[in-house]
């Protein structure tokens, strides 16, 4: 008899005692900017154009801990992930608390003009812990 109200109370001590998981969402922040034509500066150490974005959402936490994730679209909806050869021309980004700066070359490492079109920019901040 003694089995039988055990087993029942074992179940029933699981069933109390069994812990829930929660997962607390942090929602990523994507900031749109547009480079204008003539926006590109020329730097004579790096020989490439240059454009700063004042991101005052960088700040030392976001530089130490989160991902960043860039994408530039000439306003076709097509988006291309940065670093990337788009139109002839090859982009990276580099980023620092307050700022991010992209840079732009010709696609074979060569000095070249620099995008003659407004460039839409879509900078991810990547929440993490």
């Amino acid at each position: 008899m003694k089995r039988f109200l055990l087993l029942p109370l074992l179940l029933f001590g699981l069933i109390l005692s069994s812990c829930t998981k929660e997962e607390v969402v942090i929602p990523n922040r994507t900031i749109v900017t547009t480079i204008p034509a003539n926006g590109w500066k020329y730097d004579n150490v790096t020989l490439t154009w240059y454009y700063a974005i004042d991101m005052p959402e960088i700040d030392d936490y976001t530089n130490e801990v989160n991902a960043i994730v860039v994408a530039i679209s000439a306003g076709d909806g097509i988006w291309e992930a940065i670093p990337d050869v788009y139109d002839g021309y090859a982009y990276t980004y580099t980023y620092q608390r307050g700022a991010l700066v992209l840079e732009v070359q010709g696609a074979t490492g060569n000095t070249v003009n620099p995008p003659n079109t407004a460039k839409t920019v879509k900078i991810t901040i990547i929440e993490s812990r």
